[in-house]
């Protein structure tokens, strides 16, 4: 019972640290190793976004995708846009998503 109980509360405190992130999904671009994501705000409202995450597969193929994230403080007003880059030498643009609170 406090093995489930102990579980509950470092669940719950992980969600909390989260705080409650919406995923908004970019637009991927790639020259070279630059990877850029950018993301037009059309839900009609401020978004405060505080990361960007790119997701990318291996080149070798025999492991799992993996994430770069970069933290950014973007206040994106509806109709603009946000946009970041990373470079990454080890694995294949998948897609790219924005984390906002």
């Amino acid at each position: 019972m406090k093995t489930i109980l102990m579980f509950l509360i470092t669940a719950s405190s992980l969600t909390a640290g989260a705080k409650f992130l919406e995923s908004h999904y970019g637009k991927l671009r790639t020259s070279g190793h630059v990877h850029s994501c950018s993301f037009h705000n059309s839900t009609g409202g401020t978004l405060d976004m505080k990361y960007v995450v790119f997701t990318f597969a291996p080149q070798s193929g025999d492991s799992a995708d993996y994430d770069v994230q970069e933290r950014i403080d973007q206040v994106v007003e509806a109709g603009d846009t946000a946009s970041a880059s990373v470079r990454e030498v080890r694995g294949r643009p998948l897609w790219c998503r924005f984390l906002a609170r």
